[in-house]
């Protein structure tokens, strides 16, 4: 991942605070990215997504994890291509 090209999403001051897990994180939650924007969706609610995702993208997210116990993650994503991974990472190490 090219850490260099990360921007972080808040501007100035102390990041925002971590969200709670168990909770709901809605992909515009980030608070760094890199080569990502967020866009809006015309879906139930009116949420946000990021993309479009390429190839070394990445989102950070800062969480607070309640309690050390296996949690279910449910993800909502597209394409129009095929292929693609999804990773998730804790402390730099791959979780899923």
């Amino acid at each position: 991942m090219d850490w260099l090209a990360s921007r972080e999403r808040f501007m100035g001051g102390m990041p925002p605070d971590p969200l709670a897990i168990p909770g709901r994180i809605e992909a515009e939650d980030f608070i760094v990215d890199s080569g990502l924007k967020t866009e809006s969706h015309n879906d139930q609610g009116g949420s946000q997504g990021i993309g479009p995702i390429h190839s070394g993208d990445h989102v950070d997210y800062s969480v607070d994890v309640a309690a050390a116990v296996t949690y279910e993650v449910q993800v909502r994503y597209s394409s129009n291509t095929q292929g693609g991974t999804l990773t998730f990472l804790a402390d730099d190490e791959v979780v899923w």
